[in-house]
């Protein structure tokens, strides 16, 4: 008796959290946005684009600091 072909189902997806701390100095994480990713969202630009739409559309780039550090070494 032969085998056949398995399927194998895998889905892929991709969660956006933000965190920051209240008032009261609890930390808080809120899931943002959570979406299917296309195949080439896992590395390089394509994650940082999924990532830059993602946070886009919910208003959250206007909302995002950095610290940029250079550092001498």
């Amino acid at each position: 008796m032969t085998a056949g072909p398995q399927v194998r189902w895998c889905f892929h997806s991709q969660g956006l959290l933000a965190h920051f701390v209240d008032d009261d100095w609890n930390l808080v994480e809120r899931l943002v946005d959570f979406h299917h990713m296309g195949d080439k969202e896992h590395a390089g630009a394509y994650a940082a684009k999924a990532f830059v739409k993602s946070a886009a559309g919910r208003g959250g780039l206007k909302k995002i600091s950095r610290i940029h550090l250079k550092l001498n070494i």
